[in-house]
């Protein structure tokens, strides 16, 4: 982008494309140690899982220029979680649950929506197609 006629270089690391929470921290981290400018972004069409992940990695980095994300139910008609995380006024999201955000995952919506289920180090974990809103 340009401001006043100088280029600015913003990073947009988004957790479901950078490879997840672990190599989303490490970029965020990289463009902090760089005074470098990112975004943490989003997926249109993210369920509240990811987004809870998300508030949980904004503990953990430093301050981004932006955030996008927390949509929730107003971009689905369903969500997979109890409580759908979404934006308040001004944009601004609350603060992540310092309980972890897996007791808030629907099981039943997992099972419903789920296409192929993995075990993952003795867990239980269905792959999800949410569906978009109408």
């Amino acid at each position: 982008s340009d401001r006043g006629g100088a280029r600015q270089d913003v990073f947009n690391i988004r957790i479901s494309k950078n490879g997840g929470l672990v190599a989303a921290q490490k970029l965020a981290r990289f463009c902090g140690d760089r005074s470098m400018r990112f975004i943490l972004g989003c997926m249109v069409g993210e369920t509240g899982i990811l987004s809870l992940a998300q508030r949980q990695l904004l503990r953990m980095i430093p301050q981004p220029a932006f955030v996008e994300g927390n949509y929730g139910r107003w971009l689905l008609a369903d969500d997979l979680v109890r409580n759908s995380p979404r934006f308040g006024y001004g944009g601004r999201i609350g603060k992540a649950d310092p309980d972890g955000w897996g007791r808030r995952v629907l099981e039943s919506k997992l099972e419903e929506y789920g296409v192929k289920t993995v075990l993952l180090h003795r867990i239980s974990i269905m792959t999800a197609n949410a569906r978009p809103a109408a």
